[in-house]
């Protein structure tokens, strides 16, 4: 980011240039690179040509917070949880980060569980054919 007084480089997270002390502000207005004004609606920068920051979305839902509720919700019946996250993802955002956290967990541990299900099965189901196969029926009769 450069200073649109002097042209000097400046850091991110810098409020006041050190070559000419004019206060860089929030950079509202202005373009991230070069520093040249932008009008407040404009995609690029006139100056530069590089893409205009998007202005950042508000966060004043006061609701919005990690939901254990939703997480358990998505765990035990992913689809639901997957329905919760498209729904709070634009309005509440951490809710639905909680929701699609539960749903993807359970979807990664249920399938986890059929693996290890099916191996045993197959370890066991092989363990009874094998006991059969050195069974000798003739002995009994």
């Amino acid at each position: 980011m450069y200073c649109r007084n002097c042209g000097g480089q400046l850091n991110d997270n810098q409020a006041v240039c050190l070559k000419c002390g004019v206060s860089v502000g929030d950079g509202k207005g202005f373009c991230h690179v070069c520093g040249q004004p932008v009008n407040e609606n404009a995609e690029f920068c006139m100056g530069c040509g590089c893409a205009v920051r998007p202005a950042p979305k508000p966060t004043d839902n006061k609701n919005d917070a990690p939901n254990t509720g939703f997480m358990v919700l998505g765990f035990f019946f992913p689809l639901i949880g997957l329905i919760l996250y498209l729904i709070y993802h634009d309005n509440a955002p951490l809710k639905a980060k909680s929701a699609g956290k539960g749903a993807l967990i359970g979807v990664i541990a249920s399938v986890a569980l059929t693996v290890i299900i099916t191996v045993l099965y197959a370890i066991m189901l092989g363990a009874l054919i094998g006991g059969f196969a050195f069974y000798d029926a003739s002995m009994y009769f």
